[in-house]
């Protein structure tokens, strides 16, 4: 990643979670040289220029404390200093924290905006690096996959998706519907966000290919896709202008619905009845949780012969 300042030019080295290595000048120069705690805790830092943990955009130096969009996050603690507006799939138990940083788990996830979709960016990213070869029809990364494969997976390493349908769709077109029906689905490529499905369609407007969005930069559209044979699962982008990515263009993106009560970083989140939080849905779990009728009575057997038989006896 390279920075300006003036006339010079350094560059930030990363590792695979985005946390800072080395901060290099332009001749190669070392600048800085950092080592973090699985928090965010500085453990080592030889020299100065600046650096990032884990992609987490901005760091208040007064108060160690890192800054996102939505959150605020402490090394110190190693915990988010407001909870996640959800959601939460709850059968992970890990969901059930809602100050956790990356599911408790920073040495293999990280969450740079506080909020969900970066699950399905590490998920992508990791099957990009691992090499996987594209297999018209593969489902399993250890036998190979093809692009809808590929989404299906991501969707299923997402502990917070809740479309569980989009863990079982098998085809590229398929995806796109359920997003449309249960989901956000836009047509417009400048509506893509990273953590997104991307799908292209045909000279005739079918859909006929898919993937995941990583990266929004520089009038590109990044993502992670199973392209086809010979070819393995690789980082590809199109043009925010062109919209066009080979014989294909793009169709749409779409992602989960997420809760539509975000915070700022410096709000206060209500946890009420109606804040649509993880409150609310205990509170619909238990307190409003109504009792089944009772089944009907069973007949009860005499020696008599009964004309009919209702709630109160044999008649």
């Amino acid at each position: 990643m390279a920075l300006y300042e003036g006339s010079q030019t350094y560059f930030n080295h990363v590792n695979a979670l985005g946390s800072t290595s080395m901060f290099t000048n332009q001749t190669g120069g070392a600048q800085e040289d950092m080592l973090f705690y699985p928090w965010g805790d500085v453990w080592k830092s030889q020299g100065t220029g600046g650096y990032n943990f884990a992609y987490l955009p901005y760091r208040d130096l007064s108060t160690t404390t890192d800054i996102t969009t939505a959150r605020f996050i402490s090394p110190n603690f190693g915990r988010w200093l407001s909870p996640d507006p959800g959601p939460w799939i709850l059968l992970n138990p890990q969901s059930y924290n809602a100050y956790a940083y990356a599911l408790n788990n920073p040495v293999r996830y990280s969450d740079d905006g506080g909020e969900t979709a970066q699950d399905r960016v590490n998920a992508a990213y990791a099957f990009a690096a691992q090499g996987i070869s594209y297999v018209f029809g593969g489902k399993e990364p250890g036998c190979g996959l093809d692009c809808s494969g590929l989404v299906q997976n991501v969707f299923k390493a997402d502990p917070d998706n809740l479309i569980t349908a989009l863990d079982t769709v098998l085809r590229a077109e398929g995806q796109a519907s359920v997003l449309q029906q249960g989901g956000y689905y836009s047509t417009d490529i400048n509506n893509a966000e990273a953590g997104d499905a991307i799908f292209f369609s045909d000279s005739n407007g079918n859909i006929v290919h898919t993937g995941i969005v990583v990266d929004v930069k520089d009038g590109r559209v990044y993502f992670v896709h199973a392209p086809r044979v010979p070819f393995k699962v690789r980082v590809g982008w199109v043009s925010i202008k062109s919209k066009v990515f080979g014989a294909q263009k793009v169709a749409g993106v779409g992602r989960p619905f997420e809760p539509t009560n975000r915070t700022s970083p410096n709000a206060t989140q209500n946890y009420n009845a109606s804040s649509g939080g993880l409150w609310n849905w205990f509170e619909n779990l238990f307190f409003n949780w109504t009792p089944p009728p009772p089944p009907p009575p069973e007949p009860y057997v005499t020696s008599r012969i009964c004309a009919f038989y209702d709630e109160t006896g044999c008649h």
